[in-house]
């Protein structure tokens, strides 16, 4: 089963040998084009024109998109790291989103933080109403998470 989840990463890595090692993973599992730019999955276009690679520093940055597949390996994405931030979330079967920070992991539901008036400003007019099925609303609570707790964009 696939998930699409907008992500967005940025990962300092400890050792060549570890920042080589998630590279690899990323070329394998296609997120990776052969120019080493990100991209949503496997034959798709780039979701950005450079690449966000720095061997020199050890630095992975994960541009925002909606990727196939990748927030399910933010373990393997951190293995030797100094440190990862990833802030994901995702209506695709599921109403979800996290915030990763040096592998502690919080998770949100995203159905009671649409209600909350101190997060979701201005997308309900009342808390208490039923929260929309349009697809155009969960969309604006996915790109508003995301953008409250991205520090990395």
């Amino acid at each position: 089963m696939s998930t699409y989840a907008v992500l967005v990463g940025d990962i300092s890595y400890k050792d060549y040998p570890s920042y080589e090692n998630v590279v690899n993973f990323l070329r394998r599992g296609g997120w990776l084009n052969k120019d080493d730019l990100f991209v949503a999955e496997y034959g798709t276009d780039p979701v950005c024109e450079e690449s966000t690679l720095n061997p020199d520093g050890l630095i992975i940055q994960i541009p925002r998109a909606y990727y196939r597949n990748l927030a399910a390996h933010l373990e393997i994405l951190s293995a030797g790291s100094i440190s990862s931030l990833f802030i994901w979330a995702t209506t695709d079967g599921q109403y979800q989103g996290g915030v990763w920070n040096d592998g502690n992991e919080t998770l949100y539901d995203l159905t009671e933080w649409a209600k909350d008036p101190d997060q979701a400003v201005d997308l309900l007019d009342n808390p208490d109403d039923e929260l929309p099925d349009e697809p155009e609303f969960w969309n604006d609570v996915v790109e508003l998470f995301v953008d409250t707790f991205d520090t990395i964009s």
